[in-house]
C-alpha cells in the first residue's frame, strides 16, 4: 500500500512538520510519496500506477480541487481540513494516522479509531508523545507543539490544544541522528508554529545547548512579531552563537485592522521591530504574510505593500497570498456571520467588490508566466549566503568572511531590487483599478515589471552568484557531529 501526501504551496507549518514525522513513523512500512501537487498530468499516473492508495490532503486552499481528481476511485482520501472527503483526522496525525492505516489494511471497523469522522465521529485521540526522536530526511526538529498565539484564521490550537514543551534531550537526539544521513549539511529547521513559544529561561537554555552540542551547525526558526520583547543581550548573543541564520517571522499584515481581525495581539510596530532585530543579527528574514482576506480594501492593501516594501520582503508569494479559511479557526465563523463565506467552505467573497476583479487578474497574470520560473523566482532569498558566512565565521576563517560580504551584498541587492520593482507594479495595478481603466491596459503595464523572460534573468543572474560563491569558498561541506 501507498501512502500519498498531498500538499499545495500555501501548506502551513505545522503541516510540514506532520509530514516529516508521518515520513518517519510510516516509512518502514509504506511507500511514502511527498510533493507540492500542482500537477493533475502527475497526480492521474500516480493514481493509475497505484489504485490502493492512501490519498492524504494535509492542507492549503487547493485541497478540495486536487480531491476530485480522486472521486470514484478506491483511493481512501484523508484530511485534516474540512471537506466532503472520505476520512477527516480531528486529532493529531502522528497518533491517529498510523492506527487508521492499520485499521484499513486489516479490515478493521474504522469506528474502533479515535480521532476520525467518517459515518460518525469516533471518540477522542489522546494526544501524541513528543518525547520521542522522530528522525527524518528533511532535516525538521521541534520544541515545542501548541502555540501561545491566539491567531483567529489558525487551527492549530483545535488540534494541538495547549502548549507542550518537548524535553531538551529529545531534541538534541533528532539533531545527532541528522548527522546519518550523507546528504545533512549542518543546517536543520526548528518548525515550531513560534519557537518563542519556549519560556525565556528555556529558550536560553536550549540555546546554551545548541552552542555546545554543535558548534559549526546552522539553524532556522519561526517566530512571532512581538519576540523583540523578550529579549536582552544575553539572548541576542545566545541566538547568534547557536547558528540561527534564518527566522521566519509570523508577520501577516502591515496594517492595524488586519491585525485586529487575525487576533495577533501584535502591532505593525512590533513586527518592525523584531524584524530589525534579526537584521542586526545578519539573519535572512522571511515573513508570514496574507495580502488579500475577506475585509480587504485598497486602503489596506497599500498600507501592506508599503510595510513590505520598507522592508525589501515583497515577493511575488507575499503580494499575492490569500486568507486560507482553516476548519472551525475562528475567523471562519466571523466570516459566516458577515455573509462572505458559506459554511463548510474554504472560499469566500470579498466586502469590497475590486478585491475579486484584482485577485482574479492576478491569477491571470500568475497563469500567463513560465511556472517553474516562476518557482524558482519566489525562492529567491538571503539563507544560502547568511549560512555560508556564519559556518565560514565559526571556523575563524576571517579573510574568506569578508569576502563573502561582498557576496552577500550582491544577492541583497538582487532580492531588493526586485522587491521594489513587484510594490510598483502592485501599485500601479491598483491604481488602474481605481480609475477603472480598459482591462487590457492591466497586462500592458505588466509587462513593463513582470514577464517570464524577466523572471528567468533575475534567476540565472541570482544563481550565477550564488554558484561563484560557492565554488569560492566551499559552501555546502558535509558536517558531522562535533
Amino acid at each position: 500500500m501507498k501512502i500519498l501526501f498531498v500538499t499545495d504551496k500555501c501548506h502551513c507549518l505545522y503541516r510540514a512538520q506532520m509530514t516529516t514525522n508521518l515520513q518517519a513513523i510510516l516509512g518502514e512500512r509504506h511507500d511514502v510519496v511527498f510533493f507540492k501537487a500542482t500537477s493533475k498530468k502527475y497526480l492521474e499516473r500516480i493514481k493509475t500506477e497505484n489504485p490502493d492508495i492512501i490519498y492524504l490532503l494535509i492542507g492549503g486552499t487547493q485541497h478540495n480541487e486536487i480531491a476530485e481528481q480522486y472521486k470514484g476511485t478506491n483511493t481512501v482520501i484523508v484530511s485534516d481540513m474540512a471537506g466532503n472527503l472520505d476520512i477527516q483526522i480531528n486529532g493529531e496525525p502522528e497518533l491517529v494516522f498510523p492506527l487508521l492505516v492499520e485499521a484499513i489494511e486489516t479490515g478493521a471497523d474504522l469506528s474502533t479509531v479515535p480521532g476520525i469522522t467518517y459515518e460518525h465521529k469516533t471518540k477522542k485521540a489522546e494526544k501524541w508523545d513528543i518525547n520521542q526522536v522522530v528522525s527524518n530526511e528533511s532535516f525538521v526538529t521541534f520544541s515545542s507543539r501548541g502555540c501561545k498565539g491566539k491567531c483567529s484564521f489558525c487551527s492549530i490550537r483545535n488540534y494541538q490544544g495547549s502548549l507542550r514543551l518537548r524535553e531538551i534531550p529529545v531534541i538534541v537526539e533528532d539533531i545527532i541522528r541528522f548527522g546519518k544521513y550523507d546528504d545533512f549539511h549542518g543546517d536543520f529547521y526548528f518548525s515550531d508554529p513560534s519557537f518563542d513559544s519556549n519560556p525565556k529561561k528555556r529558550m536560553k537554555e536550549l540555546l546554551k545547548t545548541l552552542i555546545k552540542e554543535f558548534c559549526v551547525y546552522t539553524y532556522q526558526a519561526n517566530f512571532r512579531p512581538d519576540f523583540h520583547k523578550m529579549v536582552d543581550d544575553e539572548m541576542i548573543q545566545l541566538l547568534f552563537d547557536s547558528g540561527l541564520t534564518r527566522a521566519f517571522i509570523g508577520v501577516e499584515s502591515g496594517n492595524e485592522s488586519d491585525l485586529q481581525l487575525y487576533n495577533k495581539g501584535t502591532t505593525v510596530e512590533d513586527a518592525q521591530k523584531t524584524i530589525d532585530l534579526f537584521k542586526n543579527l545578519d539573519c535572512a528574514v522571511d515573513a508570514g504574510f496574507i495580502m488579500f482576506n475577506p475585509f480587504s480594501d485598497f486602503d489596506r492593501l497599500r498600507q501592506n505593500i508599503a510595510f513590505l516594501k520598507k522592508n525589501h520582503l515583497a515577493t511575488f508569494e507575499t503580494l499575492t497570498r490569500q486568507l486560507s479559511i482553516a476548519p472551525a479557526a475562528p475567523i471562519e465563523q466571523i466570516t459566516i456571520e458577515a455573509g462572505l463565506l458559506i459554511s463548510g467552505q474554504s472560499c469566500y467573497l470579498f466586502k469590497d467588490e475590486k478585491m475579486l476583479l484584482l485577485t482574479q487578474t492576478i491569477k491571470l497574470i500568475e497563469k500567463g508566466l513560465h511556472q517553474n520560473a516562476l518557482a524558482q523566482y519566489r525562492d529567491l532569498g538571503l539563507k544560502a549566503v547568511k549560512r555560508l558566512k556564519r559556518e565560514i565565521l565559526f571556523r575563524d576563517s576571517i579573510e574568506k568572511y569578508n569576502k563573502l560580504i561582498e557576496y552577500d551584498q550582491r544577492l541583497t541587492e538582487i532580492v531588493e531590487r526586485e522587491s521594489d520593482r513587484l510594490c510598483e507594479w502592485f501599485l500601479n495595478l491598483l491604481d488602474l483599478m481605481e480609475q477603472k481603466r480598459p482591462y487590457i491596459e492591466f497586462f500592458q503595464m505588466t509587462n513593463n515589471y513582470i514577464t517570464t523572460e524577466h523572471i528567468k534573468s533575475v534567476v540565472k543572474e541570482y544563481h550565477a552568484i550564488s554558484k561563484e560563491m560557492y565554488g569560492a569558498y566551499g559552501g555546502a561541506t558535509f558536517l558531522k557531529r562535533i
